[in-house]
């Protein structure tokens, strides 16, 4: 599915022509044999080198909150005023960052915000860098039934995440909402299922949604979705934890963004 943030922008550099005369002619030699023997070799264009082993933690930006959960790092989302814990295995975005999708074969886009990542681009078939094996953040729906909003906002990113542009659209299957207490507010969980995602090996996909009540009666929404089946996959249990942290971020109106932001507690 086509990614519709941070996409980059790469341009091949531009030759120059070097005149030497025959008395620096040695020199300039020497010199491109350091050059050469220094650089890393390349292959259509792109740096090749050994791949880099996993780390265990991430480094990351100061946050705008403490997380709860001892160990843990905590993410915000300024246009929502709502935070969030994760593992340190995960990349904490900045506070206004924005990521979603182009979901094509509906002729829609989803996007949260705040949100964090981890490990990028591990797909076999997906040369993109922006493509990422778990994603989480925060957004909101006009739906004003918590349940509904829930299940609305499972379907569409799994639909965004586990789907290709160019196929059907994943086959996606939604639990009934489950009622639940999150920061002393009601809020209702939606898991959706996704048997085999994009990926031509096969592997699959599980997105859960929790809403909650926000501003004139629309809910805020965070969702947390990753691939399964594949080595390190973000554990179910993590998620259920990043689910259940969710909370207004205490933010200071000056911090909070101000507008007509659909889902929020600023």
């Amino acid at each position: 599915m086509t990614r519709a943030g941070n996409t980059g922008d790469y341009r091949w550099g531009v030759a120059e022509r070097i005149a030497v005369g025959a008395a620096g002619l040695s020199l300039v030699i020497a010199l491109v044999l350091m050059i050469v023997t220094a650089w890393p070799r390349t292959f259509h264009g792109a740096a090749v080198a050994a791949p880099a082993p996993p780390t265990p933690a991430q480094p990351q930006p100061a946050s705008l909150t403490a997380p709860q959960i001892p160990g843990w790092q905590a993410a915000v989302s300024t246009d929502r005023n709502a935070a969030f814990d994760l593992p340190p295995t995960w990349y904490v975005e900045g506070p206004g960052w924005v990521y979603g999708y182009r979901i094509k074969q509906i002729n829609m886009q989803i996007a949260f915000s705040g949100g964090a990542q981890y490990r990028k681009a591990t797909c076999p078939s997906d040369h993109s860098t922006n493509s990422n094996s778990a994603i989480a953040g925060v957004g909101g729906s006009a739906i004003t039934d918590l349940a509904a909003a829930a299940s609305d906002s499972a379907r569409l990113w799994a639909w965004g995440m586990f789907s290709d542009d160019n196929a059907p659209l994943a086959q996606v299957t939604l639990t009934d909402p489950v009622p639940m207490t999150v920061a002393g507010k009601p809020a209702m969980a939606v898991t959706a299922t996704v048997p085999k995602t994009y990926c031509a090996d096969g592997r699959s996909g599980v997105l859960h949604a929790i809403a909650l009540p926000g501003n004139r009666n629309q809910p805020v929404v965070f969702v947390v979705g990753a691939e399964q089946g594949i080595p390190d996959a973000a554990s179910d249990a993590d998620m259920q934890k990043m689910l259940t942290s969710v909370r207004p971020a205490g933010l200071t109106p000056a911090q909070c963004k101000q507008g007509n932001v659909v889902g929020t507690w600023c």
